[in-house]
């Protein structure tokens, strides 16, 4: 085993999670399957889309914090799992508020993949000295994840006319869970962390920061 093989393998998995993780067939039918199969108004799928926005935004950085305190290969694969979980729930669920639990854990779960995955690659790249790379594989990386987004959208429309919306989006659970056995497959890189932690500090820093920097 040479010490290029953990890069490539990182690389590849990097790609399949990101394929898996935007091959999202039930995007495109997602608004009609709420209001044609589930019955909701607009009105109320507004009403869970600002608290989901809202959570996604303030659990940037827990989610970040808990990355790097368990580990970023299990917090993408934790990701993978609630969102199939999500997924799933939307496609069997038609009770309002069991729809409102799962858009919270929709919220959860894009803030543990958010970042998390470019950071371990990042990491890989620079435990053997390939940092300089980053920006080639990660730019693939996005390109994979754009492609496998408009492909599911396409086919997702395809399978919903000869099929249903519900089995459509039900079925959509399957490439959330592709992803976390790719987030599962990773090596964690080793990363050096501090021993002392200050979590609040740090964020409350960040947030004077951002507040002060007017491009930020």
């Amino acid at each position: 085993v040479t010490a290029m093989d953990p890069v490539r393998r990182n690389v590849w998995l990097y790609y399949a999670f990101s394929f898996f993780s935007f091959f999202l067939i039930w995007g495109g039918i997602w608004i009609k399957y709420l209001i044609e199969d589930r019955g909701l108004e607009l009105r109320w799928i507004l009403a869970m889309d600002l608290p989901f926005w809202l959570l996604v935004a303030l659990l940037q950085a827990p989610t970040g914090a808990l990355a790097d305190y368990i580990g970023r290969k299990r917090v993408l694969a934790l990701s993978g799992l609630l969102y199939s979980a999500t997924i799933l729930g939307f496609g069997l669920t038609s009770n309002y508020w069991m729809l409102f639990f799962d858009y919270i854990i929709w919220a959860v779960a894009m803030t543990t993949q958010t970042g998390a995955n470019d950071a371990l690659l990042y990491d890989t790249l620079k435990e053997h000295n390939r940092e300089g790379e980053y920006q080639k594989y990660v730019g693939r990386g996005w390109a994979i994840g754009l492609g496998a987004g408009l492909g599911g959208v396409v086919l997702g429309g395809m399978i919903a006319h000869v099929t249903s919306l519900a089995f459509t989006v039900q079925i959509g659970a399957i490439a959330p869970l592709v992803a976390m056995f790719a987030a599962l497959a990773m090596r964690e890189p080793h990363r050096e962390v501090s021993e002392s932690r200050h979590y609040w500090r740090d964020l409350s820093g960040a947030l004077r920061f951002a507040w002060a920097a007017p491009q930020v």
